[in-house]
């Protein structure tokens, strides 16, 4: 009592010093009297025999804090009243005063003193706009400050208030890295922890460390209640209401702290990560304590996760979040839900994470990337993902699989989903990855698994593979298992074109008219539509695989295409739907009256390219006498040539053939998804795959196609009032849940013949923006 009386007494006396003092006084004088307070306090403090009890978290403050956020409140009055440096600036940074601030809070005497150092620090950055950093006499202390922020003496506790200064500072910190990544340099040094041999480090990832791996008792964030399943700490929280977060609820103050050391953590940890600084890289990979806490942090987010569905609302928000397609997580519609059940919550906080790593590893420089890739490769996805693929239980397979299905739409950085792809499907020889082929072969098996809910979601795996339209992809389930000796040899590329249209014509028209169902049915313009966008996509991202994306050169006679992506046109690969009004010979090419089978539905969509006429008359053709010839120009043995029977043993190839083949005995859902996979296939602009594709032999596509019409006109032929049950099926199938659908056989066979249907129009449009394409690309 009587310390605090005293105490009161001597700050009295100050004010009252400050009321009596000559009001002419400069702001230069005033600081310096209150950085000599400062100091006089200092060493009157640290000549006591007794330590003041007044600065804990809880109490009062002694008045030489107020002195030093005065003294910065000076600071930046200075600097709005004036263009440049003012005196008082000048004065702190001559006297070298940042430096003598950073020795007294290295002992933090007075307690609380390192906390108001670091804020002092922190409204340097933030507050004052000239660019400090580059002075000797500022990243000379700031160094020093987070070297003695980033070890911890033996037995040494800090204090919350301490933990949320340093992540304000270091967020402070990485904001100027950010915009001035030149300096990261300057924040190189050696430092020694303990015992251990001195290091060099980047300073900022040093200062990290005790902010991200323990708490303030010490203990693994991870497990502390703040990232307890219930209620996770997310690195994107405001968007789930603000500090509450996710689960409902509300957090206490101390919690709230706590979320805000964690988010700006994480903050800081992408800027580190992606200042793309060679010397930085180089630090981080030697001392890769970071990367394997983006690791551990994934494991233990996965092991947090229900390794068997119930239904309920767990499973639907996986199933919504793996069917929606948007560019990153945050847009989910998870926010809109007051609460959440645990495992949900769960789920969002790992795909939060996957998110975060997905952004960190896209944006890095290329060797922290592949040791980022690499870690997590062998520290989450071999033995945390590859024990639940392979297990037993169809149960756990299950629902492993649609976590992966998440994953792998998530995804947008090549390096992260190259190690993913390898994971699945193995490695390649030649990039000098590890051949094993233990998943792959498993998932391909489970295609045509007995159990329906298992084969769907594998099948819908593969669907997601192929639609990030990557070359590992495309190289792992098909190219590797075709010998580019046995592709055909195609004269040229106007034969090439001319046989897709005729194999454009036959796939929409294949579908017996007594069986369509168009008046309802999506339109030929539409998936005509669809087809440019998903081919136009596709070729843009084929065009960056160096040796599958560069153009095939097929207009030379007797070449063979080989593994190339056929006649890609820098042109071509980045229109967009606008063109399709403005560019007349594309207009002519697709116009969508042209296969508008309305007139004459027996005769199906007219393919055929009229040649265009030029400025000066005539027909246009190129030096090579390249434009495309009319359908019934074109020679049966050409089309033999173009599409003759290319061995392929991929054992993906044949899981969907021998699916398709059940096409009128398997579930909608089945079909839909096995078509799927193929009309994925057909975006590709790779010759060898089209010649695969478009076989004409027993065993082919087109074949498995025939029968299958040939089949269902058969059964059909046992239906009463056919078009009437189509037109139903159909309006069924638009407004009726999956699960309330009429599984009898002739409601099965039915949806069969929609499904063919449908998916003859999509390969016809798919190959007819192929040949215009192609067309446009000579």
């Amino acid at each position: 009592m009587f310390k605090r009386l005293k105490k009161n007494v001597f700050k009295y006396a100050e004010d009252l010093a400050e009321v009596v003092a000559p009001s002419f006084r400069t702001p230069l004088e005033k600081f310096q009297n209150h950085w000599q307070r400062v100091t006089d306090f200092i060493v009157d403090q640290s000549t006591a025999h007794e330590p003041s009890d007044d600065t804990n978290d809880d109490g009062d403050e002694p008045f030489v804090f107020e002195l030093i956020r005065d003294m910065l409140a000076m600071l930046i009055d200075e600097e709005s009243d004036s263009d440049g440096m003012g005196p008082c600036m000048e004065f702190m940074l001559g006297q070298n005063i940042l430096r003598t601030a950073v020795s007294l809070a290295q002992g933090d005497f007075p307690k609380g003193i390192r906390a108001e150092i670091l804020k002092f620090f922190t409204k340097l950055l933030t507050d004052i706009s000239q660019t400090l950093i580059p002075h000797q006499n500022v990243y000379g202390p700031m160094k020093k400050l987070m070297a003695i922020n980033s070890v911890s003496a033996p037995g040494s506790r800090r204090s919350l208030r301490t933990d949320v200064a340093m992540a304000r500072f270091l967020d402070a910190v990485c904001v100027k890295l950010a915009q001035f990544p030149g300096f990261a340099d300057l924040f190189v040094d050696t430092i020694k922890d303990g015992g251990a041999e001195p290091m060099q480090v980047f300073l900022p990832a040093a200062m990290l460390k005790p902010l991200l791996l323990t708490n303030r008792q010490g203990g693994d964030l991870s497990a502390s209640p703040l990232s307890s399943p219930e209620r996770p700490v997310l690195h994107s929280d405001a968007f789930f209401g603000g500090a509450d977060g996710v689960g409902g609820g509300h957090r206490s103050k101390k919690e709230i702290k706590a979320v805000e050391i964690t988010r700006r953590s994480y903050d800081c940890l992408r800027v580190v990560f992606t200042l793309r600084s060679p010397v930085v890289d180089r630090l981080l990979v030697a001392d890769d304590t970071l990367v394997h806490f983006m690791t551990q942090r994934l494991v233990e987010l996965y092991a947090g996760l229900p390794t068997e569905f119930t239904p309920g609302e767990t499973q639907e928000h996986v199933m919504e979040w793996i069917e929606s397609q948007f560019d990153g997580w945050k847009r989910f519609s998870a926010a809109k839900h007051e609460r959440l059940p645990a495992d949900a919550i769960a789920f969002l906080a790992f795909m939060d994470w996957i998110h975060f790593c997905d952004d960190v590893i896209e944006d890095c420089g290329s060797a922290l990337g592949a040791h980022m890739v690499d870690i997590v490769a062998r520290g989450f996805l071999k033995q945390q993902i590859a024990p639940m693929l392979l297990h037993a239980s169809e149960d756990t397979a299950y629902t492993s699989t649609c976590y992966v299905s998440a994953c792998i739409t998530q995804i947008s950085s090549a390096r992260l989903l190259r190690g993913w792809t390898t994971f699945l499907l193995g490695g390649s020889a030649e990039a000098g990855d590890g051949v094993d082929n233990r998943i792959a072969d498993t998932l391909i098996q489970r295609c045509d698994h007995v159990s329906e809910d298992l084969s769907a979601a594998t099948l819908h795996l593969f669907l997601r593979l192929l639609m990030k339209r990557n070359e590992h992809v495309l190289d792992r389930l098909v190219l590797r298992h075709i010998d580019d000796a046995s592709l055909p040899q195609v004269a040229s590329s106007a034969t090439l074109r001319a046989a897709m249209h005729i194999m454009a014509d036959r796939y929409a028209s294949m579908v017996p008219a007594s069986l369509r169902s168009c008046d309802d049915g999506v339109s030929y313009k539409e998936y005509f539509i669809d087809a440019q966008h998903a081919v136009w996509a596709c070729r843009r991202a084929c065009a960056a695989w160096g040796e599958y994306g560069k153009p095939g050169d097929i207009e030379d006679s007797s070449v063979s295409p080989g593994r190339i992506v056929s006649n890609v046109s820098s042109t071509s690969s980045v229109l967009v739907m606008d063109a399709i009004n403005t560019d007349p010979r594309r207009a002519s090419l697709m116009s969508p009256e042209q296969y508008s089978h309305a007139d004459d539905p027996d005769d199906g969509p007219d393919f055929s390219v009229s040649p265009q006429t030029s400025e000066h008359g005539g027909d246009e053709t190129d030096e090579h006498n390249d434009s495309t010839p009319h359908g019934d120009d074109v020679a049966e043995a050409d089309l033999a040539q173009a599409f003759a029977g290319v061995p392929c043993s991929s054992p993906f190839l044949a899981v969907l053939s021998r699916r398709l083949r059940q096409l009128p005995t398997q579930s909608h859902t089945q079909n839909l998804l096995i078509t799927g996979n193929y009309a994925a296939l057909f975006e590709y602009p790779t010759v060898a795959l089209h010649a695969i594709l478009l076989g004409t032999s027993d065993g082919s596509l087109f074949s498995t196609f025939e029968q299958l019409c040939t089949e269902l006109k058969a059964k059909s032929a046992r239906i009463d009032n056919i078009d009437t049950r189509l037109d139903e099926i159909r309006h069924n199938l638009v407004t009726m849940p999956a699960d309330e659908a009429r599984t009898d056989s002739m409601s099965t066979t039915l949806r069969a013949i929609i499904v063919l249907e449908e998916f003859s129009k999509e390969v016809a449009a798919r190959l007819l923006v192929q040949c215009n394409e192609m067309l446009l690309a000579t």
